[in-house]
């Protein structure tokens, strides 16, 4: 059994490659599914009845989500009030999920930047104070002590710098955290899940004994595929 993971699919921008990547997939062998944000196009709420509609198309089981820069934080009420019968959002907040391979403790996080963009620094007020209010949520996650259990955290923004290669350098600091990447480094974090990253040319990493994964449709042009096993096993990504 595996999970599968995806993001920046921008609906309607992305949208027919996401039904292409969906009709790929063994279906009846995935225990959960992760939208890791930017589902929507600039705040188009009603696109994710088109992307819930596919997706059910193929899967019955459990969503699990979290909220990208396009899905916008005034729209976070109306999201969760009308999709939260299908999406499990996580905002700053951990679940823990039962699969078949055991319990797995999941974060989700908008994510953090180390420099908030300048259409951020122009319209969200103390933006520094929430990346920073978010980083001391997630380092005391991480913690935490998971009981045994596998650990994944799922952020839209990127948890490192590695997997960054092919945007421009420049603009690293706004498209993700060192700081979050050294604190996962230091953890016992199993696995880190993020988009954002449409240009990576890297798509996979290690942070000490972390994998990450950028799940970024237009980044793969397929959904990402992680098969879980056990503590001891890791995740094994196919």
């Amino acid at each position: 059994m595996y999970v599968v993971a995806v993001s920046d699919v921008h609906s309607p921008r992305y949208f027919d490659l996401f039904e292409r990547a969906l009709s790929k997939v063994k279906w009846s062998e995935v225990s959960l599914m992760i939208l890791a944000g930017d589902m929507i196009l600039k705040g188009r709420i009603k696109e994710y009845d088109r992307v819930i509609k596919a997706i059910r198309r193929y899967y019955d089981g459990k969503i699990i989500g979290v909220f990208g820069n396009e899905e916008y934080e005034k729209l976070e009420p109306t999201l969760i009030e009308e999709y939260g019968g299908e999406i499990l959002w996580l905002n700053d907040e951990d679940t823990y999920v039962k699969l078949d391979t055991g319990k797995v403790a999941i974060y989700g996080t908008r994510g953090i930047l180390d420099i908030p963009t300048p259409w951020q620094r122009k319209h969200v007020p103390d933006i520094t104070h929430k990346y920073l209010s978010r980083l001391d949520n997630l380092a005391k996650w991480l913690k935490k002590d998971s009981g045994g259990s596998l650990s994944l955290m799922v952020s839209h923004y990127a948890v490192t710098y590695k997997t960054m290669v092919g945007e421009r350098e420049r603009i690293w600091p706004m498209l993700g955290s060192k700081r979050v990447e050294r604190l996962i480094a230091h953890s016992s974090l199993d696995v880190a899940i993020h988009g954002h990253v449409h240009k990576s040319k890297v798509l996979e990493a290690s942070l000490g004994n972390t994998k990450v994964y950028n799940v970024a449709l237009i980044a793969r042009g397929e959904l990402t595929k992680i098969t879980l096993s056990t503590r001891k096993g890791l995740l094994e990504y196919l």
